[in-house]
């Protein structure tokens, strides 16, 4: 299954009209190009709504580890961040949290 299959079975779940990464050839170069010039081993989301991003990083660079974190206050929420964290298991974590209870240190 190509990258855009797998988009569009994201995609499935959603009933919300919401934007969200379009998996093409042109958006999976731009992924690539920004994580081989920053070098990013580590990934912080904070909203991952259907899992676009996620699922457009992972499947695009080999070596970077991403944690998602949403409020999920949609259905597909949940059920989305199962399947990548199936798809990539060793790699992708993800948390039901509301990005203001983050604990920030002290700077």
């Amino acid at each position: 299954m190509t990258l855009l299959e797998q988009s569009r079975a994201l995609d499935a779940s959603m009933v919300e009209d919401e934007g969200h990464l379009v998996l093409t050839d042109r958006t999976v170069e731009v992924v690539k190009r920004i994580y081989n010039h920053t070098k990013a081993k580590n990934v912080l989301e904070i909203g991952f709504n259907a899992g676009h991003s996620a699922l457009c990083v992972l499947s695009s660079v080999e070596d970077v580890r991403y944690h998602s974190i949403d409020i999920c206050q949609y259905d597909h929420t949940e059920p989305n961040a199962q399947m990548i964290a199936d798809m990539f298991p060793e790699r992708f974590t993800f948390q039901k949290l509301d990005s203001k209870d983050l604990d920030y240190p002290d700077i």
